[in-house]
């Protein structure tokens, strides 16, 4: 743990940790804590800082440049106040020689204060969580390769039988990365699901409409036309659109049922109800979405 500093530099670093994005989202007494518990040192314009041993996230409050030097996909992109934010989510070692843009100071905060606080403050996680869902490719998936085919996970349910709690709660186990973790708030999830039947060729959104639902298809799949023209299917298992509703972005692709479509669809605001009451699960599917920043071309 970084020894708390309660003094002057405290105060100094609680305004700078206000004006900063995500940071605006903590209620007083958490950013004040933050601004105790961090430390700082002077840092020079263009001299790079010292690699981050993994333990501390630093905070530039007059931003940072990236150089070249770097082992991560998109690591051009990261934000400038905080750019070891996401690969430190993601469980990735930020290699990036980071400089400081400005004359001024650095923060350091130990993971575990920032952890607490992303345990504590949903506000925040939602802040992050949503910039980065806002920063990646509406269907979900890596963007550039034209025809894409997600063939998500085996379906081991019969979808032509009406689907009851349970058998909603096995799918999503099998289907979901984190599901067979996190069995109780499956539960909560399914509670909220529909099923959704279509034919071939039904349209069930337009690109610009309003979103807010995410659906898993259980038979049939869902084809998708991207703003830039891309073209994708999405079968049994593969999550579709829940990246536009957590960003609260309107749809940025128009989908159409492919085949006989039986689906399960979840409004994404309960599922976020769900992230709240689960903060575990909720930092972990923070960590997927961090991973999938990354691995942006």
């Amino acid at each position: 743990m970084l020894e708390a500093d309660r003094g002057p530099g405290a105060m100094r670093r609680l305004l700078a940790l206000m004006r900063l994005p995500f940071f605006t989202q903590l209620s007083p007494p958490t950013l004040a804590r933050l601004a105790n518990q961090s430390v700082e040192r002077a840092v020079r314009a263009g001299e790079p800082v010292s690699p981050s041993d993994g333990r501390t996230i630093r905070i530039f409050p007059s931003g940072a440049e990236l150089r070249a030097r770097t082992l991560l996909a998109g690591s051009s992109r990261l934000p400038t106040h905080i750019p070891e934010l996401i690969p430190w989510l993601a469980g990735s070692i930020s290699v990036c020689e980071i400089s400081p843009a400005l004359d001024g100071v650095v923060f350091s905060i130990d993971v575990t204060d920032l952890t607490a606080a992303l345990q504590d403050e949903f506000a925040l996680y939602l802040a992050i969580a949503r910039e980065i869902a806002r920063d990646i490719d509406g269907t979900g998936m890596a963007s550039g390769t034209q025809d894409r085919d997600h063939a998500g996970r085996p379906m081991l349910l019969d979808p032509s039988l009406r689907l009851d709690l349970v058998s909603r709660v096995r799918f999503l186990r099998d289907a979901l990365p984190l599901g067979r973790q996190y069995v109780d708030a499956l539960f909560q999830i399914a509670r909220h699901a529909s099923e959704l039947r279509a034919v071939h060729g039904d349209r069930l959104w337009t690109e610009g409409d309003p979103s807010d639902v995410a659906l898993i298809p259980l038979r049939g799949a869902v084809s998708g036309v991207s703003r830039g023209g891309e073209v994708f299917t999405m079968r049994p298992g593969a999550p579709v659109g829940g990246l536009d509703v957590f960003a609260r972005r309107t749809r940025g692709f128009t989908a159409t049922a492919k085949g006989e479509l039986v689906a399960l669809s979840f409004p994404v605001e309960r599922f976020i109800d769900v992230l709240e009451d689960h903060p575990d699960l909720a930092l972990d599917v923070l960590r997927a979405l961090s991973r999938q920043w990354l691995a942006r071309p």
